[in-house]
């Protein structure tokens, strides 16, 4: 299995990349690395500044379309990998569990397109394993000019993993922890004093 991190985008008024953003004084990016490094042998960095992730010891790859969202680079991962199974995060997401990011990888594939865990009966799509069996209907849905992954979500084969077992190793939800505002950062760094 590759791991695939999304590294674009810019939060709500944070004027910086959030996946270089400085957390307990490492990179958000770097703390991930650090997790999917563990796991992986393989890890793809979607981004669209790949001067600004040199050095990081893994393959970058930039969005087929720019600034389209989160499908387009879930799907832009998608095509770099030598993997059939990915699992996807979002790069601005500092609290990432290997235990859990390993439970998930643990169960049973076969028949299902993405393996996804919900949270208060929403998903979080970008904590998710994703089968290159998805390219197809995100091909089509990109050309159409439906990106939300909601849209991509009605038409494939889902495997949910329940919000009870989620807390099993995750009971305050950090794994899904993202930065979008100066607020969350500060957040994050509260958290950061009490993760490993």
């Amino acid at each position: 299995m590759t791991g695939i991190i999304l590294a674009g985008g810019r939060g709500r008024r944070i004027s910086a990349e959030k996946p270089l953003i400085e957390i307990g004084g490492k990179k958000v990016i770097s703390r991930i690395i650090d997790i999917f490094s563990g796991l992986f042998e393989e890890i793809i960095v979607v981004t669209n500044s790949p001067e600004k992730y040199e050095g990081l010891g893994v393959i970058i790859a930039g969005d087929v379309i720019l600034g389209k969202g989160p499908m387009v680079g879930i799907y832009s991962g998608l095509l770099v990998s030598s993997h059939q199974y990915n699992f996807v995060v979002g790069g601005d997401m500092p609290f990432i569990k290997a235990e859990f990011v390993e439970y998930i990888m643990s169960i049973e594939r076969d028949g299902f397109d993405v393996i996804v865990p919900e949270k208060n009966g929403y998903y979080e799509p970008l904590h998710a394993i994703y089968s290159k069996s998805c390219m197809h209907n995100m091909r089509k849905l990109i050309k159409e000019g439906k990106l939300k992954i909601q849209d991509l979500y009605k038409i494939l084969k889902l495997k949910t993993v329940i919000e009870e077992i989620t807390i099993k190793f995750d009971p305050h939800f950090t794994s899904f922890f993202n930065i979008n505002t100066k607020e969350d950062l500060m957040r994050a760094e509260k958290i950061a004093t009490n993760f490993p």
